[in-house]
């Protein structure tokens, strides 16, 4: 629309100082005339098409993955203050007054429960964490979302998984009132890649949450993260699996 009215107020300029006149006169067609606008709506029709067709597309998905990213990291990323918020994949509503940016805790919460088939409850609480010791896995065949028939070892948000080798690795993380922790813990993967029963390991030498994880030969490296006092960490620690 702008390019139109810039258009259209183009030419209407020349018209009015009778820049038309004088082309027209020193043998300019109107088809010359117009064949720089004509190339230039060209252009930005391919461009623009290219945009919608494949940018934006590919822009949005990723923004969506990055959204569901940070809300399984930050539940309460996605939930909105002073509104009634739909938990994903269950019967629960909630609403809270505040939600604190930094550490993630509610202030003023209800909760609507309509799991119950005869029954409705609603549960009020000062204040509160979200977590989850949920866990959904994505089919890359089907392109869907699934919850596991299986769960974490403890409730947690920011920690770090990792697959060493046929263990299956879970370290430190956020855990409501009792903040960031430094426990550990791993299960075996059977030959379908299903986790068995958790075992507890060594405690991280210090508590830690948000870390980056990534496994090395055989080795699973923490980097950075969150102290259990909130400050920033530059520390790297290393787990072999002996």
């Amino acid at each position: 629309m702008a390019v139109l009215v810039a258009v259209l107020y183009g030419f209407s300029q020349l018209g009015a100082d009778s820049e038309l006149t004088a082309m027209r006169a020193n043998g300019v067609s109107v088809f010359q005339m117009l064949r720089p606008v004509l190339a230039a709506g060209l252009l930005m029709t391919a461009a623009n098409f290219v945009f919608i067709d494949q940018v934006l597309p590919r822009g949005n998905l990723r923004l969506l993955n990055l959204t569901n990213d940070i809300a399984q990291k930050k539940p309460t990323f996605v939930l909105k203050e002073q509104a009634i918020n739909n938990l994903p994949q269950s019967q629960y509503f909630l609403q809270a007054s505040r939600i604190e940016a930094g550490t993630g805790r509610m202030r003023e919460i209800v909760i609507y429960d309509l799991s119950p088939p005869t029954a409705r409850r609603v549960i009020y609480a000062d204040s509160g964490f979200m977590e989850f010791d949920r866990v959904e896995t994505f089919d890359p065949a089907r392109g869907s979302w699934a919850v596991a028939t299986w769960s974490l070892p403890w409730t947690a948000a920011a920690h770090g998984l990792a697959v060493v080798g046929r263990r299956l690795l879970l370290c430190g993380g956020f855990s409501g009132d009792a903040g960031i922790g430094a426990t550990a813990a791993s299960c075996e993967l059977d030959s379908a890649d299903q986790p068995g029963p958790w075992a507890r390991l060594p405690s991280l030498p210090e508590a830690r949450a948000a870390m980056g994880a990534a496994v090395i030969n055989g080795r699973l490296v923490l980097v950075g993260g969150w102290a259990g006092d909130r400050s920033v960490l530059a520390s790297v620690r290393a787990w072999q699996d002996d």
